[in-house]
């Protein structure tokens, strides 16, 4: 029985990068650089590393000699600079900051890339992406355990046998297959960055593909998987650090500026724990439709709204408008264009309630205010409609149009109500992506947080 389940477990990917703390520096390079534009070649000492504070960046700083003060003109911000390392040059970068050193036979240089970084040839074809994740939040399908780590079964009394372990997301489809492995330790990295904020890696991922792809593929896919998961977790994440190998020789290495969003503690729908079914029905329908050119524009926009307006660090009153904004255009994108449910000028007349109604009846989903928000009930009594959609769109057209009427009746509304419009929004907005992706599973209500099926599949 041991042998059969320790043969059945997978072992945990190691670390693509090492980052013991929250807002640890990554070393990219030490040693001497070329700073070189159109006027001058410098070489220095120095370091370029990955930073995450005050926001993730590729920084630099180098020291050399100083030649009077032609040496701080050349780099005044007005010349393209680059870095050359050893004849390959690694990217343009900014200028941020000019000292000379207090004897000032040196000068000091600080900067930062102007774009991801890139090392390596884009030229080859690819059958595997190695990466990190930064800030996902807690979440698997199977189970994984570390390598060489002694593991603890059932005991010898014939209770069922078990492995503790870490959890490993595996999704695939005839393209491509991922494994993404909480690192070792998972937990204690996650409570440290709970602790202290800002960025800590948590994630170590894989994608295969089935038949070798370019560059520019490979990259398109890895930025889907980062808006996938990005709705799963209620705050942009996307693949960093990331490598790429022709079978087992790497090609290229890329430092990505992508959009990872500093830690906050936000609700997403998504379970820590999910099925491997319905997580990888969900990644398909996703696929589909980012494969899709002229749908791939969709799954960018709302994702990325939706995050926002699940910002615990912007006011509730900018994400209501966030949040109705996304629901119009699931409207459109889902119900006008897709389906053709409603075609001509008919949809642009429709109330944006209406829309809401609509978009809540194709998800099977009753339009009344949940009883958990009673001052959003309040603000809506005595008007026709006294539902969620109304609710929504009366919170929202008070803000947004500033006539001296409406700023006297969001002072009445009160910021609970408004804040109530906000979550309820985005339940509606939630509701509609897992319908759109045909999710089939269970997901964490944020009207009332607990577990619930699917409504269309119950």
């Amino acid at each position: 029985m041991k042998e059969n389940l320790e043969k059945l477990v997978p072992h945990i990917m190691e670390d693509l990068v090492v980052m013991s703390e929250p807002n640890d520096s990554i070393n990219l390079y030490s040693g001497v650089f070329v700073l070189k534009n159109a006027e001058i070649n410098v070489a220095l000492k120095g370091v370029i590393k990955y930073s995450w504070l005050p926001s993730p960046n590729i920084r630099f700083t180098g020291s050399g000699a100083v030649e009077g003060n032609r040496y701080f003109s050349y780099f005044d911000g007005s010349l393209e600079t680059e870095i050359i390392i050893e004849d390959y040059v690694w990217g343009p970068v900014i200028i941020t900051n000019l000292v000379r050193t207090a004897t000032g036979d040196k000068g000091i240089v600080k900067g930062i890339f102007a774009n991801s970084l890139v090392l390596g040839s884009n030229k080859n074809l690819l059958n595997r992406l190695r990466f990190s994740l930064a800030n996902m939040k807690e979440f698997g399908n199977t189970l994984a355990r570390a390598p060489g780590r002694k593991k603890e079964f059932g005991r010898a009394s014939g209770k069922k046998a078990e492995i503790t372990g870490w959890f490993r997301t595996k999704i695939e489809n005839d393209t491509l297959s991922i494994k993404i492995d909480q690192r070792e330790t998972f937990k204690d990295h996650l409570e440290r960055l709970k602790n202290n904020g800002g960025f800590h890696i948590l994630y170590n991922g894989e994608i295969q593909f089935k038949k070798p792809v370019e560059y520019e593929i490979a990259t398109d896919y890895s930025w889907g998987l980062g808006l996938f998961l990005s709705f799963l977790n209620g705050r942009r994440v996307h693949p960093i650090f990331v490598e790429g190998f022709k079978n087992l020789k790497k090609k290229i290495s890329e430092f990505p500026l992508a959009i990872n969003e500093p830690y906050q503690s936000v609700i997403s729908w998504s379970l820590p724990v999910m099925s491997f079914d319905a997580t990888n029905n969900l990644w398909s329908n996703f696929f589909k439709i980012w494969t899709n050119k002229e749908s791939k524009e969709f799954l960018v926009f709302s994702i990325k709204w939706y995050c926002e307006a699940n910002a615990p660090e912007l006011s509730s009153d900018t994400r209501l408008i966030m949040a109705q904004t996304t629901l119009e255009l699931i409207f459109n994108w889902w119900l006008v264009e897709k389906n053709k449910l409603i075609q001509g000028k008919d949809s642009r007349n429709l109330m944006a309630s209406n829309k809401i109604r609509l978009l809540l009846s194709s998800c099977s989903i009753m339009s009344k205010i949940p009883v958990y928000f009673p001052e959003l009930i309040n603000t809506v009594h005595g008007l026709q409609s006294n539902d969620g959609p109304e609710a929504i769109v009366t919170v929202r057209n008070a803000l947004v149009h500033s006539r001296q009427a409406n700023r006297e009746k969001i002072n009445k509304i009160g910021n609970t109500a408004r804040f109530q419009a906000l979550r309820l929004a985005l339940y509606y907005i939630e509701i509609c992506m897992m319908r759109i992706l045909q999710f089939n599973g269970n997901f964490v209500n944020r009207c009332d947080h607990k577990v619930y099926p699917t409504p269309w599949s119950t």
